[in-house]
């Protein structure tokens, strides 16, 4: 197998941060939530993706019933 430097630059980010959190799951999770809240950009949303999906069809559905 081949030395990948992607995957070595991923592994060695991913060692930093289960360092960084004592290599427990719980403290993991606790900085994920903390970035995800302190980000600038929006993350996804899976709820509301499918709300809003939801919205999309029910229009569609709207139109073609309607024959708009």
């Amino acid at each position: 197998m081949k030395n990948d430097p992607i995957l070595q630059e991923l592994r060695k980010i991913r060692d930093k941060i289960a360092k960084e959190c004592d290599y427990d799951v719980d403290k993991y999770f606790e900085l994920v939530k903390t970035r995800k809240t302190n980000h600038k950009n929006p993350t996804a949303d899976i709820e509301q993706s499918r709300t809003l999906h939801g919205v999309a069809e029910n229009q569609s559905e709207y139109k073609t019933k309607s024959g708009g």
